[in-house]
């Protein structure tokens, strides 16, 4: 059970990285929403993203052990995974949390991630040995033939637990570890849970975040029939602490996590109310928020599962700028949500710091279930 008392306590955001069809970087997002595009970006042939190489320097300035250590780990992950680590290495490096010494066991990762696809190409030489196609082949072969041509180690690049797992081992977090797999909420509902571990003593940073695809790559490293409807991929990660032990380092702050709140809303004949359950975690989120109909919310941030104009009647006591990434990024799946954050928090970046201003940020899943986070900048007289 959470102490009563965590409620009256301040996380803040001290780190973010980004990687996303907007570009790399949190300071590449200020260009791009001062000229935002009009539609989503064309996937390219390859369905890789611009800002994403693949290559180690994509990674941030690394330490020589460090940059040793990645570049074996990296053949264990898939392109899925590589974002979200990379995304969580910039924000990681962003926030100085090397410099914080925090003691292992007092850090720790919570990240959303989406169900991660198993690659064809890593059976087909299983495959081919039990017969000379796919059609011809002899199943029951398959343990005595097939298995033997597969990598004992495929598994380990398709688990969604991989990018929690690679962040912690690279930089040897020890704290509280778990993986997320609500799609487009995934991104506050590991927030909410990271949160919860800061305010109950059990950790003194939290790296959260998520990562995302709904590009789908054939064998020959084409993207296949999926990447038409704006497909994409995307990972944003951030490092949360107290506001208290972020003041005593130092450390540079984006904005102050509020209220999240989440609801799944499915009818008794199995059909998903994904609308309702929007109004019933944007309502919890700026009441535990303490601002409801009181107009500062100013920026709101959606993902492109939900009915925009109910989402915009739902605020109307809050005079908001509402923002619909799909329309920027494309479908993004579980990255949508972390990017979508990183994007309300330059917007707040960019407002008037003289007052506060806040922002809500929706994942919203076509099963039903949606999360609403609620953050705002600090005043200077607060943040100092």
């Amino acid at each position: 059970m959470h102490h009563l008392s965590s409620k009256h306590d301040s996380v803040v955001i001290t780190g973010v990285g980004v990687l996303s069809p907007l570009g790399s970087g949190f300071d590449s997002l200020r260009s791009a929403l001062a000229d935002p595009p009009a539609s989503p970006p064309s996937v390219p042939t390859t369905g890789l993203l611009a800002s994403y190489s693949g290559s180690i320097d994509d990674f941030g300035k690394l330490p020589l052990d460090r940059k040793r250590s990645l570049r074996k780990s990296m053949k264990l992950m898939n392109r899925e995974t590589q974002l979200g680590v990379a995304a969580a290495f910039q924000a990681i490096q962003d926030s100085d949390l090397d410099a914080a010494a925090y003691a292992p066991e007092r850090v720790g990762v919570c990240f959303g991630a989406g169900n991660v696809e198993v690659r064809p190409e890593d059976f087909v030489a299983g495959v081919q040995a039990c017969g000379e196609s796919s059609a011809e082949m002899i199943e029951a072969a398959w343990g005595s033939l097939g298995i033997p041509h597969v990598d004992p180690l495929w598994v380990l690049r398709v688990l969604p637990n991989m990018p929690a797992c690679h962040i912690a081992i690279s930089y040897d977090y020890r704290g509280p570890n778990n993986t997320i797999t609500q799609a487009e909420a995934s991104a506050n509902l590991a927030i909410q849970e990271a949160k919860y571990h800061l305010l109950d003593g059990e950790a003194d940073a939290m790296v959260v975040g998520s990562t995302g695809t709904t590009i789908r790559i054939d064998g020959t490293g084409e993207t296949d029939g999926s990447a038409s409807d704006h497909g994409s991929e995307g990972a944003a990660a951030f490092v949360i602490e107290r506001l208290e032990r972020a003041q005593q380092r130092g450390a540079t702050i984006y904005g102050e996590v509020l209220g999240i709140g989440s609801s799944c809303v499915i009818d008794a004949t199995m059909v998903p109310k994904p609308d309702e359950a929007a109004n019933n975690a944007i309502r919890a989120s700026l009441a535990q928020s303490h601002l409801a109909g009181d107009g500062n919310v100013q920026f709101t941030v959606i993902n492109d599962q939900c009915d925009a104009p109910a989402i915009k009647r739902l605020l109307e006591s809050q005079p908001t700028d509402l923002l619909n990434l799909s329309d920027w990024i494309g479908h993004v799946d579980a990255g949508s949500g972390a990017i979508g954050l990183a994007v309300a928090l330059q917007r707040l970046a960019a407002a008037d710091t003289s007052a506060t201003r806040s922002a809500i940020n929706i994942g919203i899943t076509h099963n039903g279930l949606a999360s609403c986070l609620t953050v705002r900048n600090l005043q200077p007289s607060r943040a100092a």
